[in-house]
């Protein structure tokens, strides 16, 4: 499997998880829900390899009409740019919630960097991209997951 079926594989799953959140995927443009590999190729390849940053994308909550952030981060090594330019481009859209995916762990600075943007009220969370090649969630033998009321969060 080439490294661009891999990333699809990847965005994928990612749509799924922010449908499941609860955001309307299926009102980005362009589209990327539902999308084929061949769709994927077309849109987000050059032809020698992947462009990460061109598969950044918001998606609108449908619960309370956020926004999230997706960003596909292009470096192997995730440190603190990477990072502040996630949260420029958040506060410039006064977006509160974001996922990045990376290929490698981020950095101890890059962690630190996310937690400033937690005590400013921005939300990241990164995620690997080994992590999101197959969403687990539908596995036969993973049970449904649901969210707990505050009563049941109590009883827990």
């Amino acid at each position: 499997m080439d490294y661009a079926h891999e990333l699809f594989r990847v965005h994928r799953t990612l749509v799924g998880m922010l449908k499941t959140r609860g955001y309307a995927v299926e009102d980005v443009t362009p589209p990327v829900d539902g999308i084929s590999l061949t769709e994927f190729k077309g849109r987000f390849c050059d032809g020698v390899s992947v462009v990460k940053g061109a598969m950044q994308f918001d998606a609108k909550s449908k619960i309370d009409d956020s926004l999230i952030t997706v960003w596909f981060i292009e470096s192997a090594k995730v440190g603190v740019k990477p990072i502040r330019d996630v949260a420029e481009f958040m506060k410039e859209r006064n977006i509160t919630r974001a996922v990045i995916v990376v290929e490698q762990q981020v950095s101890p600075f890059g962690r630190s960097a996310i937690g400033a943007m937690k005590q400013a009220g921005m939300n990241l969370e990164p995620f690997l991209e080994k992590e999101l090649k197959f969403d687990i969630t539908t596995h036969s033998m993973v049970p449904k997951h649901q969210l707990l009321s505050s009563e049941e969060k109590k009883n827990f």
